[in-house]
């Protein structure tokens, strides 16, 4: 069952060239994109303007922020007919800069592990190509129901913006962190990672670029 993420090494392999079954290469790149107020200590992981199906906090509750939010980009060079591109190939928030020492679903409420088949999860919906982080005591009001998903991500979708925008929230808009999710719009896991003490030390979010995978081989190292 997945109750751990796969190859999350590559995501953290900053600097380091890839070989992808694709037949691209990647270059993995850390973006520190700013902080994001998290007042309550509860993530929203979701398009936080989707009023359609508005997404639900998780559970496991952390330390107030601000907090720092990265994204871990893939540039991918250009093969064939394909142009080179950076894609977002994952978005973490830091809690702590520390060693992660496991992994286990970042969950909303009534959501159960148990519940889940071999190779799904549970995920939060990207519609547009667009994902984000958002406190918990801002997030719109809506069921935020979760569906267990098949690691199936969907088409790519065009973002005019480039990789992510910082949004400082006015009204009911909370403030926000939104990115460009992967290859487009899909069902996405967000992770929470422990240190060696238990305590929390990140939210990352794959959007199954250099996991899943992706990775044939490691051609260089950082």
């Amino acid at each position: 069952m997945a109750r751990q993420p796969c190859d999350l090494e590559y995501l953290c392999a900053f600097g380091a060239r890839l070989g992808l079954h694709s037949g691209r290469t990647a270059v993995v790149r850390r973006l520190d994109v700013g902080a994001l107020p998290l007042p309550s200590g509860r993530l929203v992981a979701g398009d936080p303007a989707d009023r359609r199906a508005a997404p639900e906090p998780f559970v496991q509750r952390v330390s107030s922020g601000p907090h720092a939010v990265v994204l871990h980009l893939a540039e991918l060079a250009a093969v064939g007919q394909l142009p080179a591109v950076t894609l977002v190939a994952a978005a973490r928030l830091v809690i702590r800069e520390t060693p992660v020492s496991s992994w286990e679903p970042a969950l909303c409420e009534g959501e159960d592990p148990d519940d889940l088949a071999e190779d799904d999860f549970f995920g939060h919906a990207a519609r547009n190509g667009v994902g984000g982080f958002a406190d918990a005591g801002h997030s719109p009001t809506g069921d935020g129901t979760r569906s267990p998903t098949a690691r199936a991500p969907g088409a790519p979708a065009p973002w005019p913006h480039g990789t992510h925008a910082v949004l400082p929230g006015t009204g009911p808009t909370p403030p926000a962190v939104v990115f460009r999710t992967g290859h487009g719009d899909g069902d996405y896991p967000t992770w929470l990672g422990r240190g060696a003490d238990g305590e929390a030390v990140c939210f990352l979010s794959d959007f199954f670029v250099l996991t899943d995978g992706e990775v044939l081989e490691r051609l260089d190292s950082p």
